[in-house]
């Protein structure tokens, strides 16, 4: 009777190991999916608050960028590099707009 609840106990390790390696993981070089999900929110609040100035220019528009990208310690190519990533994996990408279409209400 041991043996059998030693063997049950192997088997659901097994499968607890297989289904965590069937979750899709982002490659350390790209931010992660919470990450990129924070960084997009505060990309789309800035250019929300751009657009509802009056004389806001594309300046104003890239400055905001830049000041988002900075606060999460990135270059431009870093931030393009990390798209592509996502628009390459669109399960992901939708993922996190959905939880940012939340996070806007």
């Amino acid at each position: 009777m041991r043996r059998r609840g030693l063997h049950m106990v192997i088997v659901a390790a097994a499968v607890m190991v297989f289904l965590s390696a069937c979750k899709p993981q982002v490659p350390p070089e790209y931010l992660q999916p919470d990450e990129m999900e924070d960084l997009m929110y505060d990309y789309y609040v800035s250019q929300g608050i751009s657009n509802s100035r009056a004389g806001t220019t594309d300046y104003d528009r890239r400055y905001n960028m830049q000041t988002v990208l900075k606060k999460y310690g990135l270059t431009n190519d870093d931030f393009d590099s990390t798209l592509v990533y996502y628009y390459n994996h669109m399960e992901l990408m939708n993922e996190i707009y959905s939880r940012i279409q939340k996070r806007l209400g």
